[in-house]
């Protein structure tokens, strides 16, 4: 059987293994249940994961002792535990969460495995389980509205695990009040971590819900968090280092209050006024509450950069409008459907100003400030004034780092942000997994140019970075050639800048109109196909 059916391959396995020892999987189960239920955390909760292997990561800890572990969990701040108790592919069973429920009868425990039937609700129960794990891309409408609906008469709660929008759609009906949005795709067990986001704004019921997996750094918590997530479920993360849990907290929280914050505008700036900052929960990672008095409504942004981006559908990539100087060209960009406005703020004869980007502030189009902050890896990393000035302003929604800053230093400088990278090589696209942000934008190589270089990638780098990921690409695309890469590569965002110039800095109307027609044009080709 393939990789691709590894979701079908667990479950056809567990169905065998029910079918000859039963639903205990020869764990002994009590014949009622020893301890109450006891419901789950509200917001702001980490549920951290006891598991030795995964399908996608071999062994972990084949060593776990799941009461020590549950405790040192509890111990540096988890909210509930989840056990998994898949003994084929995960290594766990039914007795590591009675263990653990008998040692913590206080503490939420969650029953994470793949569960079949109404009977496996029951098992779960008598088990201990305070909530049991529901995927609805493996239960049909009527299992899965049965097999909720037993959890909730038992007094458990139920975590419907989606992983798209089709199927957050699905389990609508029944509006479960915890949703988990898995990153990672139970069919090859690939990480996406924008997906769920993306799938966030089809959950339109009131629900707490949950961001499952690829959770390993601050950062990525807070993006959780700003992004209308009510906790986070962590597992390799915290299995292998479990001091990773107070980082953890402390970005759902900083998320938590930029989410917040009433009128929060823009990016965050964590070095306000050029003063280092931690950007562990200090003062200056966390929003203005208000903004400038001529902000328009629509850069009010509870959900963050990345939530308002993922909110613009099209059948087309996202297309960004960079090197913008004028507001003027900014105004055509925008009326020709640019989903991002780019403004350098580098060394280059693209440079914008201030004044620039807050007459662009009318404008409905995510603006983004493009940075070199450390130039040279002996170099400190440092944001321009005048970008910290009007991220503290809220005229800017995020930063794109396009210089040598290293990963653990990105998030400090600005919040949200994502990384431009120069690549010379193939090989060179593994070094965008070094990086946290959901996103990484690629560009061409060039020894001079830092902030954009008007050269196209190589096919076969295009290629390596397509691999890994969904691409987003820069450098070198014109009109004349936009329509090649989307039918080729199929990227999920374009960037330009000089393709759309007569004049250096200066912006073409007819060329960025004809560079949308084009877009649309491959998209449909392709769709037709």
């Amino acid at each position: 059987m393939s990789d691709v059916d590894i979701l079908t391959r667990i479950a056809a396995k567990r169905r065998e293994r029910v079918s000859t020892e039963g639903y205990s999987l020869g764990s002994f189960l009590p014949p009622e249940r020893m301890h109450p239920v006891v419901p789950f955390p509200r917001s702001n909760f980490v549920i951290c994961e006891i598991k030795r292997k995964s399908p996608s990561r071999g062994t972990i800890d084949g060593s776990i002792q799941p009461v020590r572990l549950a405790g040192t969990y509890r111990e540096l701040g988890a909210d509930a535990i989840s056990v998994l108790t898949e003994e084929d592919h995960f290594g766990g069973s039914l007795t590591d969460l009675m263990v653990v429920k008998k040692t913590f009868p206080d503490l939420p425990v969650l029953r994470k495995d793949f569960l079949l039937d109404v009977t496996d609700v029951e098992y779960s129960y008598r088990a201990g389980a305070d909530c049991i794990l529901l995927i609805a891309s493996l239960l049909s409408d009527g299992e899965l509205s049965a097999m909720y609906a037993r959890a909730g008469e038992l007094g458990m709660e139920a975590l419907v695990e989606v992983h798209d929008e089709s199927e957050a759609r699905r389990v609508a009906p029944i509006e479960p009040g915890l949703v988990g949005v898995n990153a990672r795709d139970l069919k090859t067990f690939r990480i996406d971590p924008l997906g769920p986001v993306r799938v966030r704004h089809a959950i339109d019921w009131p629900c707490r819900v949950v961001y499952e997996s690829g959770i390993f750094e601050e950062e990525q918590a807070a993006l959780a968090s700003q992004s209308g997530f009510s906790g986070v479920l962590v597992g390799e993360s915290v299995v292998r280092d479990h001091t990773r849990i107070p980082a953890i907290r402390r970005g759902l929280a900083l998320g938590a209050r930029q989410a917040a914050a009433t009128g929060s505008r823009g990016a965050v700036n964590p070095t306000a006024a050029g003063r280092p900052a931690a950007w562990t929960g200090s003062a200056t990672g966390t929003p203005a509450a208000t903004g400038p008095d001529n902000a328009p409504a629509s850069s009010l942004h509870p959900g963050g950069f990345w939530y308002r981006l993922t909110a613009k559908r099209h059948r087309r990539p996202w297309v960004k409008v960079c090197g913008i100087m004028r507001a003027a060209d900014a105004a055509v960009a925008v009326d020709a459907g640019a989903d991002l406005l780019g403004f350098v703020f580098a060394e280059s004869p693209r440079r914008s100003s201030a004044a620039c980007v807050r007459e662009c502030a009318g404008l409905d189009a995510l603006k983004v400030a493009v940075v070199v902050a450390r130039d040279g890896k002996d170099a400190e990393a440092v944001l321009p004034l005048e970008v910290q000035e009007l991220l503290a302003e809220g005229y800017l929604d995020a930063v794109q780092l396009h210089g040598d800053e290293k990963p653990d230093e990105c998030a400090p400088l600005a919040f949200p942000y994502y990384k431009a990278m120069q690549l010379r090589t193939p090989e060179d696209a593994k070094g965008l997994g070094d990086f946290y942000c959901p996103r990484c934008l690629v560009d061409a190589y060039s020894r001079n140019a830092r902030g954009g270089t008007g050269r196209r990638l190589d096919p076969e780098i295009l290629e390596a970075v397509c691999a890994q990921g969904p691409l987003w690409v820069a450098g070198g695309i014109r009109p004349d050639n936009v329509g090649e890469l989307v039918r080729q590569f199929n990227p999920e965002l374009v960037d330009v800048s000089s393709g759309l110039e007569d004049e250096t800095g200066y912006k073409d109307a007819q060329k960025i109109r004809t560079l949308f027609a084009e877009i649309d044009a491959a998209v449909a080709q392709e769709a037709s196909v």
